[in-house]
């Protein structure tokens, strides 16, 4: 962890308190350390509430009009301050990234494609030294994005997809209202809205996603203008980049790092592979993507450990009316709940005396596969992040295809500890300090000439992620 990440659990460590108060200039903050508080909080979706943090924060990163802004807090949705707009997008999100929707599953089966294609362009690099986050970073970010936005996807433009990372690193300065330190942010931000504001003056969002399509027409249709719906789409950008790129470079980096591990793995993996041979007498390989999740326990507590080992976000609610809390602790109104991720995922009597440590078999145990509150890394509660499960295959699909296709080696052999000490503190999934080098080849026990191919069985089913899909 960075210093700035572990704070919160050196507090807890040092004071044991349930709860505890934060004074700062102009504000008040409660930052929670129980996980029975935790839940209580998430039952007071209104009381205590992310839906106005949501809106601020989408108003004051995107950069968004004056009109906007009237609409977005607009007494329809409650008023100013209610975060109403913000309740009612989620909803509409969430319908089409629930798991029984056909939406969920036309995207996945994009991402498929895209990965697919990707893994099979991957063999270029063979014989080559390139830095393992980079790669990852550039290829995971046009997979995803393609699913997502479809043939007009505004990041196939170099200059898009490097924007957004340009925009990233000064959101905390944004966030706090210290536009001039985050000038850099805010031009690469301007070149991102610009892309977005020709995708919709083409209707390149007809031909993306259903989530995408929703997100537009919801908008549209409570008149916000053509241009801040380009702005607003950076929060759409953010929930597809920012935690699904890190993610996929640390589940690839522990997964090759372990040899014992990335075994097990390939061997799940070759359970729900079928073998046939073609026409023309060539050996076909066929992987079961729908029952990955079912069929893979290793790979799925391998996935589920990096959510927990490396995410550090921090959910923050706005208390909306003085309210006591399990009769004990007064939050007052307008002070900030602070529910720091690294403070559950740290926590020794909910995940073990290990719990410093990356074990991949920690989630194969009965007692963890049936989630905790304390499992952070979609957040939780009314502001559970929709896009889990679209996330969760995303990753899982593009682990699965790369382990049965290639061996990954550092440069000079061995792999170095990751390190995550520079984290952000806008980061939920925590980047690498340093890149690794590496070099890539087919496997050595696989045959080079064979064909790979993906089916569906069963449209994916969703992923025992949280508490809430229990």
């Amino acid at each position: 962890m960075s210093d700035a990440t572990r704070l919160n659990p050196n507090a807890r460590d040092k004071y044991r308190l349930p709860i505890y108060t934060l004074r700062l200039p102009g504000i008040r903050m409660y930052v929670i350390n129980s996980a029975s508080l935790l839940t209580t909080v998430q039952r007071q979706s209104k009381t205590v509430s992310f839906e106005p943090i949501k809106v601020k924060a989408a108003v004051t990163l995107s950069g968004s009009s004056k009109t906007a802004n009237d609409i977005v807090q607009s007494y329809e949705y409650g008023g100013e301050g209610s975060g109403g707009y913000a309740t009612a997008l989620h909803r509409t999100l969430q319908a089409q990234l629930s798991p029984a929707s056909d939406a969920l599953h036309e995207m996945n089966r994009a991402a498929v494609d895209n990965i697919a294609a990707f893994v099979d362009k991957a063999q270029s690099r063979r014989g080559q030294t390139f830095a393992l986050f980079e790669w990852i970073k550039h290829e995971v970010a046009i997979t995803t994005t393609n699913s997502v936005y479809g043939p007009e996807n505004p990041f196939k433009d170099p200059r898009v997809e490097e924007s957004y990372w340009q925009f990233e690193p000064g959101i905390m300065y944004m966030l706090l209202g210290l536009p001039m330190l985050a000038k850099d942010s805010i031009k690469g931000r301007e070149t991102i809205v610009e892309a977005f504001q020709r995708y919709y003056n083409k209707e390149g969002h007809t031909k993306g996603a259903g989530i995408t399509r929703a997100r537009y027409e919801f908008n549209a249709k409570n008149q916000i203008p053509p241009a801040d719906i380009a702005r607003f789409e950076l929060g759409g950008n953010f929930a597809i980049l920012t935690n699904i790129v890190p993610t996929a470079f640390w589940i690839v980096y522990h997964l090759y790092s372990d040899p014992e591990l990335l075994e097990i793995c390939r061997n799940e993996v070759s359970s729900v592979t079928t073998d046939s041979i073609n026409a023309s007498g060539r050996r076909v390989r066929t992987v079961d993507i729908s029952t990955l999740q079912a069929s893979c326990p290793t790979l799925m507590s391998t996935f589920q450990e990096v959510l927990r080992f490396r995410t550090v976000g921090t959910s923050v609610r706005l208390v909306m009316k003085d309210h006591v809390l399990e009769g004990s602790y007064l939050l007052k109104k307008n002070s900030l709940v602070m529910i720091p991720g690294p403070v559950q995922h740290s926590d020794k009597t909910i995940w073990g005396l290990n719990a410093g440590e990356f074990d991949y078999k920690r989630f194969l145990k009965p007692s963890r596969r049936a989630q905790t509150v304390a499992f952070r890394a979609f957040g939780g509660g009314a502001s559970l992040c929709p896009g889990r499960h679209f996330a969760a295959n995303v990753v899982l699909t593009f682990a699965a295809m790369l382990i049965m296709r290639y061996d990954i080696v550092p440069l000079g052999g061995t792999w170095k500890q990751a390190t995550t000490k520079n984290a952000g503190g806008w980061e939920v999934t925590t980047k690498p300090d340093d890149d690794i080098d590496v070099q890539m080849d087919f496997r050595k026990d696989e045959d080079p000439d064979q064909i790979w191919a993906y089916s569906f069985s069963a449209d994916c089913k969703a992923i025992h992620l949280t508490v809430e899909d229990s």
